[in-house]
């Protein structure tokens, strides 16, 4: 069975400071699947001040304070209630991630996924996401779809591969390690 879903991919920069704009999006795109980077949320501040309880779930994972009492980064996944989710914990590690699963009738059940890797990591977030894919039983019937804000635009993904003399090498190639182990180096 065919299904079409429409998946919005968002870096919210504060969600809280984004709320109409937010609501106009919703209202336009309807969309099945929302990803979310950079929320800015703490545990204070309920997923039903920006979605619906009635229409959707909302999965989250949000950054603690800083001494400031300030909460930047965080992820979400909200997924419209036409589908069953739930999320995937055994999937959370020391990096900015939410999983969760979809069954829809008649498909492969899809493993959706929100990353933030905030711009001054060096590496460690990235082997922790590394860590989550991992978990992930290769056996299922499952597709994953991976979504956020990865901090890394040197990657030439018609081949996939990153870009040679571009900063962040390394961090590049961890990311792509995973997602496709045979890359190579670009030589644009």
């Amino acid at each position: 069975m065919l299904v079409n879903l429409v998946v919005i991919d968002i870096n919210f920069q504060s969600l809280c400071n984004k709320k109409p704009d937010l609501l106009e999006i919703i209202n336009a795109c309807k969309p099945d699947i929302i990803i979310g980077t950079e929320t800015w949320l703490d545990k204070s501040i309920p997923s039903t001040d920006f979605f619906s309880s009635n229409l959707c779930n909302v999965y989250r994972n949000d950054r603690p304070t800083n001494n400031k009492n300030q909460s930047h980064g965080g992820v979400l996944i909200a997924i419209t209630k036409e589908f069953i989710s739930c999320e995937i914990v055994e999937l959370k590690t020391d990096c900015e991630i939410v999983c969760a699963e979809i069954n829809i009738s008649g498909t492969k059940k899809i493993c959706v996924g929100s990353y933030y890797r905030p711009p001054s990591d060096k590496g460690t977030s990235l082997e922790q996401l590394n860590i989550s894919l991992n978990r992930l039983d290769n056996t299922t019937t499952t597709n994953i779809w991976l979504g956020g804000d990865f901090n890394l635009g040197h990657i030439d993904w018609s081949i996939p591969a990153f870009i040679l003399g571009k900063p962040d090498a390394k961090q590049h190639q961890l990311l792509l390690s995973p997602l496709a182990p045979s890359h190579r180096q670009a030589n644009t």
